[in-house]
């Protein structure tokens, strides 16, 4: 077969603005791409102050890949609540729905597929998309919970619209399982593949040589958070747990409301996508106390710099992680948390064997291969479709 032409849409992916915005989107666009698909990715941005038309359209064609971006300004009504209304969040993914069609004029009539991550607004925004040039629609759920559109819309509708894609790409059991029994959608038509690691960009680094890079003490034990800094992360969790063991320092990557900070704390902030690794060699294990996930980007991130990891003793990380690379605790005992830390922070050899089998593992997560089997599955959807 030929190779694909794919329109792939996403309402986060990362831009000049904020390049740290949906990284792994646009790592799965790029790995797809270098499989020899073509790709058109469709990435409406939020309207932000001083621009003059919110359909105003941007495109980016890349040098080396065949990639083409388009970054059409939309208009968000962010998610509040309003009396006898309701959320505006609903006419958020109106717009966004609005702005994708403004661009049916600008794709490839002869695409092969629509598809969408998360979805909504973007598998949705697919789904439209897919009827108007008569192709299939795919959807990739890689939502830490299902159950969270339902505040926004009915079960029917959400049924419906899962209804409608040729075919599901889910990452996790627990989010096929959920759109089995709750919306009712034909186990064949759903696909479980995790998210995965670019081990190009991902691998350990010298410690000492990265400390000294970023300016990290040497001989100090210093464990690494990255992720949003809100509750479902957990990094006010990770402070409490390391009250009880003052010598070890903490380097949290990422923003939000709950920006840790005291003397345990040598930094928090974010930072470029490409220097994480750095971060992640520098430090000695990995915490995530994450009550929901999809599947765990940063985790795998983690495991491929070969550091120990502890997380959430819950049913996402059961399919990434095993207890030979991993200590899974509740996410919300802290008491727990600390003993972890101390555990593995106590004993070289642990933390030694660990990291091996966490690098050893990872390697069942690569984004190439993953990107090859998403193509190898589109391509059986797309014959089922035509014939």
């Amino acid at each position: 077969m030929a190779s694909l032409r794919i329109i792939f849409i996403a309402n986060t992916y990362p831009s000049r603005q904020q390049p740290n915005t949906g990284t792994f989107i646009e790592q799965i666009v790029n790995a797809m791409a270098r499989q020899d698909a073509c790709l058109t990715v469709l990435a409406p941005q939020i309207l932000a102050p001083g621009r003059v038309s919110w359909s105003k359209k941007i495109s980016q064609t890349s040098n080396t890949l065949p990639v083409t971006v388009f970054r059409p300004l939309t208009l968000s009504f962010s998610n509040f609540s309003i009396p006898f209304i309701g959320s505006t969040y609903c006419w958020s993914v109106w717009s966004f729905l609005r702005t994708v069609q403004s661009l049916r004029r600008c794709v490839d009539p002869t695409s092969n597929c629509c598809y969408g991550h998360f979805l909504y607004p973007a598998g949705l925004a697919a789904l439209n998309l897919a009827r108007f040039l008569n192709v299939p629609a795919i959807v990739a759920l890689g939502e830490s919970s299902l159950a969270n559109y339902e505040r926004y819309f009915s079960i029917a509708k959400i049924r419906d619209d899962l209804s409608g894609f040729a075919g599901i790409l889910t990452v996790s059991e627990k989010n096929k399982n959920y759109c089995v029994e709750h919306y009712g959608i034909p186990p064949k038509k759903i696909v479980v593949l995790p998210n995965a690691v670019d081990i190009s960009l991902f691998y350990p680094r010298e410690r000492s040589a990265m400390r000294s890079k970023l300016g990290l003490p040497q001989d100090l034990p210093i464990v690494a958070f990255v992720g949003h800094f809100i509750e479902r992360k957990g990094p006010l969790r990770v402070m409490e747990a390391l009250k009880a063991i003052p010598d070890v320092k903490a380097v949290f990557l990422g923003a939000g409301p709950q920006k840790p900070m005291g003397t345990q704390v040598l930094f928090a902030g974010p930072v470029p996508q490409e220097e994480i690794p750095e971060w992640l060699s520098a430090a000695d294990l990995f915490i995530l106390p994450t009550l929901a996930e999809g599947s765990c980007n940063a985790i795998l991130e983690a495991m491929a710099c070969a550091l120990p990891v502890i997380s959430s003793d819950l049913s996402f990380n059961h399919e990434i992680l095993d207890s030979s690379s991993a200590l899974l605790v509740d996410p919300c005992d802290t008491i727990s948390l600390t003993h972890a830390i101390f555990n593995i922070i106590s004993s070289k050899q642990l933390r030694e064997n660990m990291g091996t089998s966490a690098l050893d593992r990872v390697r069942l997560f690569t984004l190439e291969d993953r990107a090859k089997r998403i193509l190898a599955w589109l391509e059986t959807i797309n014959i089922i479709e035509i014939n």
